[in-house]
């Protein structure tokens, strides 16, 4: 993904001004945008996830749907950099003064936004409506080619947990005794996971009483010598 990220940074640069350009992905769950690649003249850097501020461009593009061409007075640009500073939403050499000529547009998947292509160039009226065009036609390109590679990366990850689930399923099947099941259970366990496993001992009504820590997983490994290991609680007080 970086590298085609930097392929159409290197494409849309080659033929049109840009003194400034940003790619962001957009999380619509979250109203997040991600910058995975920002331009700033030759100096490359990235930013993480930040909310969409209210008034900007950006807010503009993911609500409508539609690109934004913005060619500015030097007024204008002022106002807008003071802004942008005040809410520490400005991108890119803080030193400069806001780009004059600006250009959002959406990477769009039907009806779904997800990111944001953006070249923009201190020199006023830069951009023309034909380059609008040009650059949704690549931000287009840019929207298939990102759904395919998450689409590959879901696959993997799905391919990984039916392995995971298959391996564990063969564990329990072949377990014997007590140790070999709760070996067989550890492989639910992973570096991002607290595991415990209780055992329950029921009233003469078959009402569950008091329940018994068996075994217990963190950060990937057993620890058998728990402080709470089999020490019997009343499921009462831990409801």
């Amino acid at each position: 993904l970086e590298q085609m990220l930097e392929s159409v940074y290197t494409q849309l640069t080659n033929i049109l001004p840009s003194d400034s350009f940003f790619i962001s992905l957009y999380d619509k769950e979250t109203e997040l945008l991600e910058y995975p690649l920002i331009f700033e003249g030759e100096h490359r850097s990235s930013m993480q996830a930040m909310p969409v501020r209210k008034t900007s461009s950006t807010r503009k593009v993911i609500d409508s749907g539609k690109p934004v061409l913005r060619h500015m007075t030097q007024e204008e640009a002022r106002i807008i950099h003071e802004e942008a500073m005040r809410d520490g939403s400005i991108l890119g050499d803080h030193s400069q003064d806001i780009t004059k000529s600006q250009m959002f547009v959406p990477m769009k998947s039907g009806q779904n936004i997800l990111g944001i292509l953006s070249i923009q160039s201190y020199q006023f009226d830069v951009y023309t409506e034909s380059d609008v065009e040009l650059v949704m036609g690549i931000a287009q390109y840019l929207t298939i080619a990102i759904e395919n590679v998450r689409l590959f990366t879901d696959t993997q990850m799905r391919a990984a947990q039916l392995e995971k689930l298959a391996e564990i399923e063969s564990a329990l099947s072949q377990a014997k005794s007590e140790p070999e099941l709760i070996q067989a259970l550890a492989l639910f366990s992973d570096d991002k996971q607290a595991i415990t496993l209780h055992y329950v001992e029921d009233s003469d009504d078959e009402t569950p009483v008091y329940a018994y820590t068996v075994a217990h997983w963190e950060n990937g490994e057993n620890h058998p010598e728990d402080q709470y290991l089999m020490k019997p609680f009343l499921l009462e007080q831990h409801a």
